[in-house]
C-alpha cells in the first residue's frame, strides 16, 4: 500500500468517510500535467496559510487562467515559473475545465482538512 492509501484508510476508519472519498475522487481525477500543477499550488498555499490557503490557492489559479501575471509566493520558483506558462497558453475551454477542476479540488482538499479536525477534537 502506498502512503496515501495508508493515510485514507486511517481516516476513513475515523469516521470521515465522505471526505475520505472526495480526497479519492480528486486523486482519480488527476490525469494532466496542469491537473497536478493545480494541486501543487493547493499544496504550497496549504502548506504556508494553513486552511486559508485553500481560498489563497484558489484565487491565484482562478487569476492565472484568466490571464493574469500572478506571483506564487507560496510555491517553489519552477511551480511558480510553470503555472504562469501553462496557463497562459491553454485556450479557453480547456481553462474552463481546469477551473472546474480547482474548484473540485479547493472542495476536496477543504471537506479533508476539516474532517481531519474534527476527527482531533
Amino acid at each position: 500500500m502506498s502512503n496515501i492509501d495508508d493515510l485514507l484508510s486511517g481516516l476513513a476508519e475515523g469516521g470521515i468517510i465522505e471526505a475520505v472519498n472526495k480526497l479519492r475522487d480528486l486523486r482519480a481525477m488527476v490525469k494532466t500535467p496542469e491537473e497536478r500543477l493545480v494541486l501543487a499550488i493547493f499544496a504550497g498555499a496549504v502548506q504556508r496559510y494553513g486552511v486559508k490557503g485553500v481560498e489563497e490557492a484558489k484565487k491565484a489559479i482562478k487569476e492565472l487562467l484568466e490571464g493574469k501575471h500572478r506571483m506564487l509566493p507560496f510555491v517553489d520558483i519552477a511551480t511558480e515559473s510553470d503555472a504562469l506558462i501553462m496557463f497562459q497558453k491553454m485556450e479557453a475551454g480547456r481553462r474552463s475545465e481546469l477551473n472546474h477542476f480547482a474548484s473540485f479540488a479547493a472542495d476536496a482538499i477543504g471537506a479533508i482538512l476539516a474532517a481531519t479536525l474534527r476527527g482531533i477534537i
